[in-house]
């Protein structure tokens, strides 16, 4: 289901391409953290998924990192 969707990393957007050294920012939050990879549209759609699902109606009024956990080392 989630196959079709697709991000294009290699290419950084309009808004990317005017910071310097972007590339080595993302290699930066890659090593940083704990899940050594960065997120994609597929682990989006995922969490929204489960979010949505009926057995999620008791999770409410959080804030969910979807970031292989670098909020927690940075």
């Amino acid at each position: 289901m989630w196959s079709r969707w697709r991000a294009n990393w290699k290419r950084p957007s309009r808004a990317a391409s005017g910071i310097p050294e972007f590339d080595a920012l993302l290699d930066k939050a890659k090593a940083k953290a704990p899940a050594r990879s960065l997120v994609n549209i597929d682990d989006v759609g995922v969490a929204t998924a489960i979010l949505a699902h009926d057995a999620a109606k008791l999770i409410t009024g959080d804030t969910v990192f979807i970031d292989g956990g670098y909020h927690i080392v940075d």
